[in-house]
């Protein structure tokens, strides 16, 4: 097959993107990277062999009571089960079982001490071990017979007295790149050296390294794909340390967890909210009868509002209001809906929540008392001309760079990641309200901030006034946070079963109810996200939304897209423009969707005549977490392969510092950032495309790099991300496998000229 004979424009018009012929491979399959130095050969995924949901938890178990895993607190020497603890005590048949350590420095290492002790993947390298480290490790550097690389010597960071100082360690990380592990050279190894390599391998039980060229080639498919210019590093490369470490803050109280468990939490001030909106609180449920004798005794302040008992779970709540009819059965003409929207029977004048202050300290640097958390940014809140009045100081999204909350992605090293690309407001995954009730660990984690998030929210799913009021005061009570979003947009199936999320769109009497009760419980802004519509056909978002500002909601974020149709056509970019111009201050507007390039948003905003706030960028920062430093600098970024690449590894290093640095914190980190490969192989390198900028909806066809690690980062292939991932994070463990949890690379089929390809992502931004 020849060079394609369309043009760029009529291939844009066909929904392909036009990438320049030379870097075509048309008529072959993609070849992948087979095995790099570090692989299992476990790495390579198919999705039909995916395990369970219950099988990765018996997995996880197993794993867990096996010898390959330490338990926790034993390494740390607090375990008080001693040896009736049913966790695994034996350190040497641990060491036995524990793969070779990492190139480099252990994450902590600027903290003096490594919290995850003897089972850290740099154990033997730490500068201050603990007794078990000393007691069975021998505290010498990894020779250099052992990866068959210069190994990096331990950095000098302390000071005579042994202190760590900034100091000592930005003098050592400036002396420190030589000593790195490097790139293999741009040229092709000898025999001899893949020979002595191979050698050294075997010795040290490291899997034998191979070339691109060593691939089963099939009429030169090979030579096709694989320049061999020694860009993609055939053994695990360094991670560099952080200068400092800084805990997250945001973490969940034991006392107040244990209270949430046996439904003993101080809810008053919710339920005067709930008790003066006239809005039903259901309270009924287990700890009931526990909870009313410690008020007869006297032990516990009686609650205050119409119904007094325990915290419910959805279940309970479902009989405050009806439950929400099949999805395929909620199809509201437009008339009805708006009917629905005048019929709000929540009063519009409502009594300021209890404390009216600001719940967001804003002091001088000189006179603040410390806080686990640091004080807001000015220039993230409202000046006085534009604060609107209110107990509560709104937040100023005019002119900010705004990132989504992505559910799985939008974890804070990715946000973290983001913060240092220019990313101005960031907002935590998707948690839901009753899991929060309830004290899941795992759900409390998403709240988790770290001090660089400046100006930091949550996102908050559920479908009922009471339990939201409630989750508002948790937060407000056990949080710090700049602002509270509420999801009423998200289009999965199991969040709008239970009426939250898009469901919330067919009710916009119960959408009031939330948002009216929870603006009177937070001192800080409220504001949430909406689509268009529930169905095609019925927008619905003008009816509500110009009006929600006196809900008390500071801000609404708008998507253009309806409940029904998903991702499978372009962002309804007109209608929120529509939205904008109806919509009247202080209430902010902010418009999503397909924002993949600078020109991008600013377009939409100069469209809107500046009655958008700004944009929400969402899968945009996901395919090229970049796009906000090419937002602010108004210029394409034709970023390097090797680039992307630090980009990579400055990511898996604040992994590191987030999940830990034992094996469950390496795998953690691992998974996650196999995630976000399953979105970033999308990305077309600038200096590939006649046309700027990409399009999100654009069909990718297969190509070549103008390097061999810029064409392995464009695999489609989920065995190639985890081959990156063992570049960076070392070898997977036996047995590993991944499917993406967002099936992104999804493209339908070919469109005729003049309509757009179609592209279904699953739901990865919360609506």
């Amino acid at each position: 097959m020849g060079v394609p004979s369309r043009s760029p424009e009529e291939l844009v018009a066909q929904g392909d993107a036009p990438v320049k012929p030379e870097f075509i491979r048309p008529g072959c399959d993609r070849v992948h990277i087979v095995q790099v130095q570090g692989s299992q050969g476990a790495g390579v995924v198919d999705g039909q062999q995916s395990l369970s949901r219950r099988q990765e938890k018996k997995a996880r178990a197993k794993a867990r009571h096996s010898t390959a895993a330490l338990c926790t607190r034993f390494a740390q020497g607090t375990c008080s089960f001693k040896d009736n603890c049913r966790f695994n005590h034996d350190v040497r048949a641990f060491l036995n079982s524990k793969p070779p350590e990492l190139p480099g420095q252990c994450p902590f290492h600027a903290q003096g001490s490594c919290p995850f002790g003897i089972t850290c993947q740099w154990a033997s390298k730490h500068s201050h071990p603990d007794p078990l480290t000393s007691e069975y490790l021998q505290q010498t550097p990894v020779a250099a017979a052992v990866t068959g690389l210069p190994v990096a010597p331990p950095l000098k960071t302390e000071d005579k007295n042994g202190v760590v100082t900034a100091e000592a360690l930005a003098a050592a990380l400036d002396g420190a790149s030589a000593a790195v592990i490097p790139l293999l050279t741009p040229v092709d190894p000898t025999a001899s050296q893949v020979e002595a390599a191979r050698a050294s391998a075997a010795a040290t039980g490291f899997p034998e390294p191979s070339t691109p060229a060593e691939q089963d080639d099939v009429d030169g498919a090979a030579q096709a794909f694989w320049r061999g210019d020694g860009t993609i590093p055939m053994r695990p490369v360094a991670l560099l340390p952080g200068p400092s470490i800084q805990s997250s803050i945001n973490t969940m109280d034991k006392a107040v967890q244990n209270q949430l468990w046996h439904r003993r939490y101080d809810f008053s001030t919710a339920d005067r909210v709930l008790s003066t909106l006239g809005l039903r609180n259901s309270r009924a449920g287990q700890g009931q009868g526990k909870q009313e004798e410690e008020e007869q005794e006297g032990k516990r302040p009686r609650t205050q509002g119409p119904d007094a008992g325990a915290l419910p779970g959805e279940a309970v709540l479902a009989k405050a209001e009806p439950e929400a009819e099949p999805a395929a059965a909620q199809v509201l003409p437009t008339a009805k809906v708006e009917a629905e929207a005048q019929l709000c029977t929540v009063p519009a004048e409502t009594a300021p929540g209890p404390g009216a202050e600001l719940g967001i300290p804003v002091t001088e640097p000189e006179t603040a008392a410390p806080a686990a958390a640091p004080p807001p940014q000015h220039p993230y809140l409202e000046t006085a001309e534009h604060k609107r009045e209110s107990s509560a100081q709104a937040i100023d999204f005019r002119g900010k760079l705004y990132l989504a909350p992505l559910t799985t992605v939008g974890n804070l090293p990715f946000r973290r990641l983001a913060k240092r690309l220019g990313a101005d407001i960031t907002c935590g995954e998707m948690a839901l309200a009753t899991n929060l009730l309830q004290g899941q660990a795992s759900e409390w984690a998403l709240l988790r901030r770290h001090p660089e998030e400046d100006c930091f929210g949550v996102q908050i799913c559920g479908g009922y006034p009471d339990s939201m009021a409630r989750c508002a005061q948790l937060i407000q009570d056990q949080c710090s946070v700049d602002f509270v979003d509420i999801n009423f947009g998200c289009p999965i199936d199991a969040i709008c079963s239970k009426g939250a999320g898009s469901a919330c769109i067919l009710r916009p009497a119960r959408m009031e109810s939330i948002v009216r009760s929870m603006s009177s419980v937070l001192q800080c802004p409220l504001t949430f996200k909406t689509r268009k519509a529930y169905n095609d056909g019925h927008d619905v978002a003008h009816t509500f939304v110009p009006g929600a500002a006196v809900w008390g909601a500071s801000a609404v974020t708008l998507h253009g897209r309806t409940r029904e149709q998903r991702y499978s056509r372009p962002a309804d970019w007109p209608y929120i423009q529509n939205c904008a111009a109806a919509t009247q201050a202080p209430l902010q507007l902010v418009g999503n969707g397909d924002i993949l390039g600078w020109q991008d948003h600013y377009r939409h905003l100069e469209e809107s005549g500046g009655r958008l706030a700004t944009t929400y960028i969402a899968r945009g920062a996901l395919i090229k977490p970049w796009i906000f430093t090419e937002i602010k600098q108004r210029r394409d970024w034709d970023i390097s392969a090797g680039e992307r690449l630090d980009l990579l590894k400055l990511y898996c290093s604040f992994g590191l510092e987030h999940w830990g640095s034992d094996a469950r914190g390496v795998e953690s980190t691992r998974r996650f950032l196999l995630e976000w490969l399953s979105f970033q192989h999308r990305y077309i390198p600038v200096g590939l495309l006649d046309v700027l900028p990409q399009r999100m909806d654009w069909r990718v066809p297969v190509f070549v790099g103008r390097s061999d690690l810029e064409t392995l980062l464009a695999s489609d292939h989920a065995g190639d991300w985890v081959r990156i991932s063992e570049m960076l994070l070392g070898p997977a463990p036996p047995g590993f496998t991944f499917t993406p949890k967002h099936k992104a690379n999804a493209y339908s089929r070919r469109q005729e000229a003049g309509a757009s390809s179609l592209m279904k992502d699953e739901e990865q931004e919360n609506g």
